[in-house]
């Protein structure tokens, strides 16, 4: 895109922006408060959905990437049990964890992301957050960074990921830690108030996640993971391996709580929602 363009694009942006302060003079008050334009637009579209928060709670919203319409699928399929505590493995700049705070009022967060970018946004909207990764083990690590942040994982990427997604590949690597949950649980004061809810997207090394996590998942009472229908990481386990290592460790598949889909309609991940047997 040419210099000239790009102007133009700022400058209907800018247009944009300050024709929808003019339908909501409210919003300059958040802007007084430290929330960004589109913090207060998110707000504006949560408030749409009747979810009035303050304007302090809408600070970082935006920069965390959140879809509001992750607030209501949760909120919908949680109803009447809502989770108290959120175990958010893979959390990136937090979308899931704010969504998650944003249903379940009061609900505690324990996040983790080992990218050291997307952990400085994480850490502001969270109660806990912790710059590494979980796996199997103890130890370093190396994170294969993603073009796209969201793809970075400890596994290798195969082409088939590239070519599912392209502009994904890896760009560079990130030297981190790599801590079982188990072990982090005991040691940071963790509180697992009922019920617990863990969501797991950490890009095809999900197993290893769950195999450091035995104790924990004892108190788990849900699960939603991200599963591959055909390899797309090296050493990954594909949904139906998933399922199976799951169910072993007493959980049952309940419901398809999202889709991943190419840019050509194919379907090659789902978010898959399990429930304590």
């Amino acid at each position: 895109m040419s210099r000239g363009a790009l102007r133009l694009l700022h400058i209907q942006r800018v247009l944009r922006l300050a024709y929808w302060l003019l339908g909501h003079p409210l919003a300059l008050f958040g802007l007084a408060r430290g929330a960004s334009p589109r913090d207060l637009i998110l707000r504006e579209d949560l408030r749409g959905l009747g979810y009035d928060i303050p304007f302090k709670q809408a600070r970082g919203l935006g920069e965390s990437r959140l879809n509001v319409r992750l607030v209501t699928k949760l909120a919908d399929t949680f109803s009447g049990a809502y989770p108290r505590t959120l175990l958010d493995v893979g959390a990136a700049r937090g979308s899931f964890s704010r969504a998650a705070a944003i249903a379940f009022g009061g609900i505690r967060s324990y996040a983790f992301e080992p990218l050291p970018g997307e952990f400085a946004v994480l850490r502001r909207g969270v109660q806990r957050a912790f710059p590494f990764a979980l796996g199997d083990r103890t130890g370093p690590a190396t994170i294969h960074v993603s073009a796209n942040a969201g793809s970075s994982s400890l596994a290798r990427m195969l082409g088939a990921h590239v070519a599912a997604f392209p502009g994904t590949g890896v760009v560079r690597e990130h030297e981190s830690e790599t801590r079982r949950l188990d072990d982090v649980v005991e040691t940071e004061g963790i509180v697992l108030e009922s019920p617990v809810l863990m969501k797991i997207d950490v890009q095809g090394a999900e197993h290893r996640v769950l195999r450091g996590a035995v104790r924990t998942l004892e108190r788990v009472d849900a699960l939603i993971v991200e599963m591959s229908l055909r390899p797309l990481y090296e050493d990954q386990l594909i949904a139906d391996a998933m399922t199976s290592e799951l169910a072993a460790l007493g959980f049952r598949h309940a419901a398809t709580f999202d889709e991943i889909r190419t840019a050509g309609g194919e379907l090659v991940q789902v978010d898959g929602l399990f429930r304590r047997a």
